[in-house]
């Protein structure tokens, strides 16, 4: 925040585009206000999602802003692909994968954190990396299998 006499006149705001950067260093993540919060990822294309990456920098004297409880949705139909708990263990690595059993093909994803570590005023997202399968062309959306054409 720079204040000028006291009154505040222009504060920083990270973007969520932060979190799909590919170096983030220390306070370089998307803080939003609270425990709680949502973005949501358009994917460069259609994918079965098979994976989700959150990672927060370490070492740091201070992991309460990190995010803690997780859950992955898929953003068009609104269905739940996982929940996830990131880990801040000292044995727990800083880039943690969470992987999703089976999922229909996506475009768009939604992350929600519902709660961090315990930072009463802002929780970090600091990056995050979708993995998935590529449909091929002419792939069924719902079987995921080639559809058959016909020459006439």
């Amino acid at each position: 925040v720079l204040s000028l006499l006291g009154v505040p006149i222009w504060q920083h705001s990270s973007s969520p585009r932060q979190i799909i950067q590919p170096h983030a260093g220390s306070g370089q993540c998307w803080a939003f206000s609270g425990q709680s919060g949502q973005v949501v990822l358009q994917l460069g294309q259609v994918v079965r999602v098979t994976g989700v990456t959150i990672e927060h920098i370490r070492p740091s004297p201070d992991l309460s802003s990190a995010p803690s409880n997780i859950t992955v949705w898929a953003h068009k139909d609104n269905s739940s692909l996982l929940n996830l708990t990131y880990s801040i263990s000292m044995s727990s690595s800083s880039v943690q994968t969470f992987h999703i059993p089976s999922s229909l093909p996506i475009s768009r994803i939604r992350l929600q954190v519902s709660s961090n570590w315990g930072h009463p005023e802002f929780t970090c997202l600091y990056r995050v990396r979708v993995h998935g399968i590529q449909m091929k062309e002419g792939e069924d959306m719902i079987t995921g299998k080639e559809q058959a054409t016909r020459d006439s």
